[in-house]
């Protein structure tokens, strides 16, 4: 088959047909697209490639910084002094909510500090967490301003 040729029959529909072939013949859109589609991809796949295998290694580090975070964390006291934004931004997928806190930490030998915290949050849980509740929460004191939440409602988002 030679090349392509396509004229334009409306400002939205191209036919494509065969320059060389002797009965003019069409060819369908469906195998150009796919054609291109498999072009596309031979050359863009090598870069897509290393960004995943690039967040796929960003995304390990700061799991482990994480874990070894939370690994020397010792258990703490808070109290919700407020929720700032009012409100949560609820994620359907995994039925958790994005809230933003201010807590009033009590570290066990320790003084007390105020933390600003973002949290994912069971959607279920969500009801229970307003100014005046205590928490358990887990503190780095070697981080303080990383106040994790005890419960298995929760998670930190960094």
């Amino acid at each position: 088959m030679g090349c392509l040729s396509r004229r334009l029959i409306s400002t939205a529909v191209f036919e494509f047909s065969c320059a060389g072939a002797a009965d003019n013949a069409r060819v369908a859109p469906l195998h150009v697209i796919a054609t291109a589609t498999l072009v596309y991809a031979t050359l863009f796949s090598p870069v897509a490639g290393l960004l995943l295998v690039r967040w796929h290694q960003e995304t390990g580090r700061r799991n482990a910084a994480i874990a070894n975070d939370q690994a020397r964390a010792v258990q703490a006291r808070a109290d919700v002094l407020a929720w700032p934004s009012g409100h949560a931004v609820l994620r359907r997928l995994t039925r958790q909510a994005e809230v933003h806190l201010v807590l009033w930490v009590l570290p066990p030998n320790a003084r007390p500090y105020e933390a600003r915290v973002t949290w994912l949050v069971d959607d279920q849980q969500l009801s229970a967490i307003h100014p005046g509740t205590s928490l358990i929460v887990r503190v780095n004191l070697a981080h303080p301003e990383r106040v994790y939440p005890a419960e298995e409602w929760g998670a930190l988002i960094f």
